[in-house]
C-alpha cells in the first residue's frame, strides 16, 4: 500500500489527523479503526467524520510496532 503513512505509535496516528482537522471529538469524531494485514506488511485504517459531515479515510503503516 503506497499510500500509507508511516508512523511509530497509535498516538503519532492521531496526532497526524489533529494536526490537519482539529480536536477529535470536538472538530471530527472516530468512525472506524481497524488493522489489517497487506504484503506482509500491518496497516491501520482509520475513518473519521467531521463537523461537516464529510467522511476521510486515512491508511497508517504501523508495521515497525505491530505485535511488539
Amino acid at each position: 500500500m503506497d499510500n500509507a503513512i508511516k508512523v511509530e505509535s497509535v498516538d503519532s496516528e492521531y496526532k497526524y489527523i489533529s494536526d490537519r482537522y482539529g480536536k477529535k471529538d470536538v472538530d471530527w469524531k472516530l468512525e472506524k479503526q481497524v488493522v489489517f494485514e497487506e504484503s506482509g506488511n500491518h496497516y491501520d485504517e482509520i475513518k473519521i467524520t467531521l463537523n461537516s459531515g464529510e467522511e476521510k479515510i486515512f491508511y497508517f503503516d504501523v508495521s515497525s510496532f505491530w505485535g511488539k
